[in-house]
């Protein structure tokens, strides 16, 4: 019986724990991105500087694509993704509102992401 307790204890700190490292992961690749998102908000009506930072942000997400859909619904990650690709479309066209909104978009959706991933007991229940 004490054996038995011991390891289901053991399983659930090794669950908690191995949560808690993702989402730091998960948290820090988001803050990145939402960093860049902000230099494409700031500077919207550059293109060089867009075309750049949007390179930038689909080689972040491409980097740790595999890591995170280990911990996220993939269909979250494909609405970023979809998002990227929108407004390095618009990008190319120097479609200024496009990109504009887009970033507004992406954000929202990377502080939803956020939200429902966090280890809150809300979300436990």
């Amino acid at each position: 019986m004490k054996k038995s307790l011991i390891i289901c204890i053991v399983i659930v700190l090794l669950i908690v724990l191995g949560d808690t490292i993702l989402q730091r992961y998960v948290n820090n690749k988001f803050y990145n991105i939402t960093e860049k998102l902000n230099e494409i908000g700031d500077n919207y009506e550059n293109h060089e500087e867009n075309l750049r930072n949007i390179h930038e942000l689909n080689e972040i997400l491409n980097s740790s694509y595999q890591i995170m859909a280990c911990y996220l619904e993939h269909n979250e990650l494909e609405k970023v993704k979809t998002q990227l690709i929108i407004m390095e479309a618009a990008a190319k066209v120097d479609d200024f509102d496009v990109i504009y909104e887009e970033t507004s978009r992406t954000k929202y959706i990377i502080e939803h992401i956020n939200e429902k991933q966090s280890l809150k007991i809300d979300n436990i229940f």
